[in-house]
């Protein structure tokens, strides 16, 4: 009979018609009946169930029920009770999942009925039955849902005035809430209580699908909220995450304005003197009223005042400008102003501003002689004060102003004591004016020179402000020019050697007379010896001085000869750039490239983390490699530290137990001639697992796995990650070796939702040991600098192991020959370096390096239009003789999967024979056109020199002859020129020739 049974309900379909649905209740039923005849089983200790669970509308709930008998079961599925859904929702038959319903999931397993539901509208709520059949009874268990609306929250903000004060009134609305939330106010802080200053009304309305929408109104006058107060909607609902939730309503607040009082002074027309006197209100909220109070009315009658209001649109912040002009300012000295200003934020003692006008006056004069330069052979005292520094008016004593004769450039500053805010300098000769070439500029009385005996006399000069006025006398005494030697000046040259281990540059000032001084201006940095020698000849002097540097400096340097010397009107200032060694002496023409990376390996069952430090470009004497572990130095990692060298290489290497630096940053610093400071490169070592974005092997293609073939065994599994040399994937590796005797375990990757990788399981056994692999392929930028997860799953639980995708990046691609910068027209907003190559040599290349962490990168190169360069590792090739085809722009790539850098390259090829041919073309065609002058201006002289009869009697042969020059010198749009010359009378053409002159501009560029 139980077979019969077992056969039938194995043979009954999910999608079977109401009738067999039917037989399958009763047969229940029988069952159900003939169990309970054997003996009666507690239902609840053989079901787990949680029976009220709240969900809430939009979300996942899931609903949990566990069969935790001993009997084979032949169904198991969940069915609402009291509903028009009278079929089962989800469950499992004959060891198959099924779901019915579009918000039911799967169950977990046949006895673990635990389902997730999506809760899509209010109607889900209700009572729920999950029901286990086995071969001798039925078990039936009852979850009730209750399902939540969460409100949607809204404030709004609205604006009254009622009697002259401004009210606002803040709304809150939980819209479609169930139940119905509870709403508060808070402002400033503090919990709002109905009543005083404020007044809250709510009101609520149902809703026919059960939900309920409440509206909170808070109102209160604005002057009394404090100025960055805020006011917030406190909205309590049972659905909420959190258990209050606070909406910010957005209501106005008034704010005190700033008052100032300003005055400044302007002329206006005909000189008329004017003040002007503003109060401004800035920041008021609402606008505040401004008013000027004056002092007493001119005798013109009382000026206008002007009140102007901007008004920000965004803000609607008010600023008010209350101002009034003043004629006469000198009228009202002395008097007061008051600013009157009304704003219910301010407070009563800052509603009133005073400001009283200026008094001036003007108590002294002091003159300056700022710069004498005198002619050769003088000696002026530039710079030095007047005998006579102070005079008051009225004083008797004059101001003496000594000067040579022949001197030029001779200024006399005056400088007036006073309030005054500017004023007026004039002056006058005795006589009442001043000689040509004696000016006032500004402050200043200038004497342009050369200064003569005639320039001796009493000067008189004024400092004026419209009425206040103060007179200077002042003296200037000439004194009898001193005939002193001829002063040559100097014939100065640079120069430089360079020899095996240091560099010379001499500067030398040569036939001079007196001997010119020579000195250094040197950077910071390398020192240098210098070394200086004089010599005297033929009435002359000859001074060198010699400057000693290393033939290797750290970067560019720039020295600076100064030459200084009588004839010299200011000192000589010569540069010398000394280039640095990577563009000087190292053959490469780069600065080393340092890279870091790092593996591991297992010794003695101890497993260790080796960093590698490399050096390339360099020499092996030039580079000092240290090490920084942690942030410390790895001072005691000494026993550990090898050096290796590999043709022009040169590699530092840390190895250390890996317990000792897991977890921790292990830096590399490189010290080099080349480099202008030690470069610092850092890799991360990881924990097991995880593996650092600069530790990729270029050898074997893949990243460095703490799990190698002589590993011991683990309980936990080795993750690493490996580039694919197949395809443009990367596969994470997750391996679990253990003894046959613990038993298996399954290894996974968690995978992210829409994901489009490839994951597959192996397990076996190797030489008596179990193992399990996972592997799952995927595209970089997928999983770019973020972790993927292993799950181990054995007897002992789950276990997780991390393993971390490195984030690569290109952050440039530099060009490392010397170059200049521009931008080039047709590519906007890009850099283009400029590199010159040598017309006909062969063998030349570009030197290109990659700047970022990626473990390899591939470098193309084309040209402008499309055509590919050769590209060996970082260098752009020129095997055969460059030639002017080679010129032109040319576009270089570096890329690495989906990271990539462009740089542009505008290459010249230079010629010396270019640059002589040029040359010769520029000289001569500049002797050409002096020629063709000499030539006109000796046939214009000529014709000048004949006789009145001789230019009658040859007037027309001549016009003849000046034909061709006529056109040069007329002007094509005067009908006064085209006019036949009269018999008798001189060419008009020959008038015009001779009060012309032709002027040739030859212009030209190497």
């Amino acid at each position: 009979m139980q077979y019969i049974i077992a056969m039938l309900m194995s043979h009954i379909s999910l999608n079977a018609s109401n009738m067999i649905v039917l037989a399958l209740q009763l047969l229940g039923f029988a069952i159900n009946v003939w169990a309970q005849s054997t003996g009666e089983v507690d239902v609840d200790v053989l079901v787990e169930v949680e029976r009220n669970v709240t969900g809430v509308l939009g979300e996942e709930v899931v609903l949990r029920c566990q069969y935790m008998g001993q009997e084979q079961l032949i169904m198991s599925a969940w069915k609402k009770r009291e509903t028009r859904h009278r079929g089962w929702l989800a469950g499992y038959h004959a060891s198959k999942a099924f779901t019915q319903h579009q918000d039911f999931g799967l169950p977990a397993s046949p006895t673990n009925l635990s389902v997730t539901v999506n809760i899509t509208s209010l109607e889900a709520e209700g009572e729920y039955v999950c029901i286990f059949i086995s071969m001798m009874q039925q078990f039936e268990h009852s979850v009730f849902l209750t399902v939540l609306a969460r409100p949607d929250v809204r404030t709004n903000v609205t604006e009254t005035v009622e009697n002259g004060t401004h009210y606002q009134t803040a709304s809150c609305s939980a819209v479609a809430g169930k139940p119905a939330a509870a709403i508060g106010w808070s402002v400033g802080g503090g919990r709002v209580v109905a009543g005083g200053n404020f007044s809250v009304s709510e009101t609520t309305v149902r809703h026919g699908d059960g939900t309920s929408t409440r509206t909170s109104e808070l109102r209160f006058p604005t002057h009394l909220l404090e100025e960055g107060a805020d006011v917030k909607c406190v909205v309590g609902h049972p659905a909420l995450r959190r258990q209050d939730v606070m909406e910010t309503a957005r209501v106005q607040t008034f704010i005190a304005p700033n008052v100032t009082l300003v005055t400044r002074e302007g002329e206006g027309g005909e000189g008329e003197e004017l003040r002007e006197v503003s109060c401004v209100a800035v920041g008021g909220r609402p606008a505040p009223k401004v008013t000027l109070l004056l002092p007493g009315d001119a005798s013109e009658g009382p000026a206008p005042v002007v009140v102007r209001e901007e008004r920000d649109e965004e803000t609607g912040v008010v600023t008010v400008t209350s101002s009034v002009t003043l004629r006469g300012a000198r009228l009202h000295e002395g008097e007061r102003v008051t600013c009157v200003v009304t704003h219910p934020k301010l407070p009563e003692q800052l509603r009133r501003a005073t400001l009283t006008l200026p008094t001036y006056e003007l108590s002294s004069v002091r003159l300056f002689r700022q710069h004498s330069a005198g002619s050769a052979g003088s000696a002026g005292s530039a710079g030095s004060a007047v005998s006579s520094a102070e005079l008051h008016p009225g004083n008797e004593v004059e101001g003496q102003v000594v000067m040579t004769e022949g001197q030029t450039n001779v200024n006399i500053l005056f400088e007036v004591d006073g309030n005054v805010p500017r004023y007026q300098v004039t002056c006058a000769r005795e006589d009442g004016s001043l000689l040509e070439g004696v000016e006032v500029t500004g402050r200043f009385l200038r004497f342009e020179g050369p200064i003569e005996p005639r320039h001796a006399g009493l000067y008189t000069c004024q400092a004026s402000y419209y009425s206040h006025t103060l007179s200077v006398p002042l003296e200037i005494v000439v004194t009898p020019k001193v005939v002193e030697p001829a002063v040559v000046p100097p014939s100065i040259k640079i120069q430089t050697r360079e020899d095996v281990d240091h560099r010379t540059v001499e500067c030398s000032a040569s036939d001079a007379y007196p001997a010119a001084n020579v000195s250094w201006v040197l950077p910071e940095g390398p020192s240098g010896t210098v070394r200086s020698n004089s010599a005297f000849r033929n009435g002359s002097h000859s001074v060198t001085s010699a400057l000693r540097l290393p033939a290797c400096v750290p970067r560019e340097l720039t020295a600076v000869c100064v030459i200084e010397h009588p004839a010299l009107a200011a000192p000589e200032r010569r540069a010398v750039t000394l280039p640095a060694c990577g563009e000087g002496r190292h053959s490469s023409g780069v600065s080393p490239d340092v890279t870091v990376s790092s593996r591991t390996v297992w010794d003695e069952g101890t497993e260790y983390t080796e960093v590698r430090c490399s050096v390339r470009g360099g020499e092996r004497d030039d580079a000092a490699v240290s090490w920084r572990v942690g942030g410390g130095d790895c001072a005691g990692c000494a026993g550990e530290l090898a050096e290796s060298m590999l043709g022009n290489q040169t590699g530092s290497v840390l190895r250390l137990p890996t317990r000792l630096v897991a977890g921790r940053v292990v830096a590399c610093l490189v010290d080099h001639p080349a480099l202008g400071t030690p470069e610092r490169q850092e890799i991360w070592v990881p924990s097991s697992g995880a593996f650092p974005s600069s530790g990729y092997d270029e050898g074997r293609g893949t990243f460095p796995s703490p799990h190698t073939p002589q590993s011991p065994v683990s309980l936990v599994p080795v993750v690493s990650l490996v580039q694919l040399k197949t395809s443009a994937q990367w596969q994470a590796v997750c391996e679990l070796r253990r003894a046959r005797a613990a038993g298996r375990a399954a290894v996974s990757w968690v995978l992210p939702e829409n994901s489009t990788g490839r994951a597959a399981f192996r397990s076996g056994y190797e030489e008596g040991r179990l193992w399990a692999r996972s592997t799952y392929e995927f595209p970089l930028a997928r999983h770019e600098g973020r972790n993927l997860t292993c799950l181990t799953r054995d007897g002992r639980g789950t276990t997780e192991t991390t393993l971390h995708v490195p984030q690569f990046y290109i952050s440039s691609l530099r060009v490392l020959n010397r170059t200049t910068s521009y931008h080039w027209p047709q590519e906007e907003g890009q850099v283009t370096y400029r590199v010159a190559l040598q017309a006909h040599t062969p063998g030349q290349r570009i030197l290109l390096r990659v700047y970022g962490n990626v473990p390899q990168h591939n470098i193309t190169c084309t040209r402008r239009d499309g055509s590919a360069v050769r590209v060996v590792g970082g260098e752009m090739l020129f095997p055969q003789k460059v030639s002017e085809k080679d010129s032109g722009l040319y576009i270089c790539h570096a890329s690495f999967y989906h990271h990539s850098a462009t740089v542009l390259i505008h290459v010249e090829v230079t010629s010396d024979d270019l640059q002589l041919w040029m040359l010769a073309a520029i000289c001569f065609s500049s002797a050409a056109a002096v020629s063709l002058v000499v030539l006109v201006s000796l046939c214009v002289f000529c014709k000048r020199a004949d006789g009145e009869g001789s230019r009658s009697k040859a007037s027309h042969g001549k016009r003849e002859s000046l034909a061709p020059l006529t056109p040069l010198v007329q002007d094509p749009c005067s009908p006064e020129l085209k006019k036949q010359p009269v018999s008798g009378q001189r060419s008009p053409e020959y008038a015009d020739l001779v009060r012309y002159s032709i002027i040739i501009d030859v212009k030209s560029a190497v």
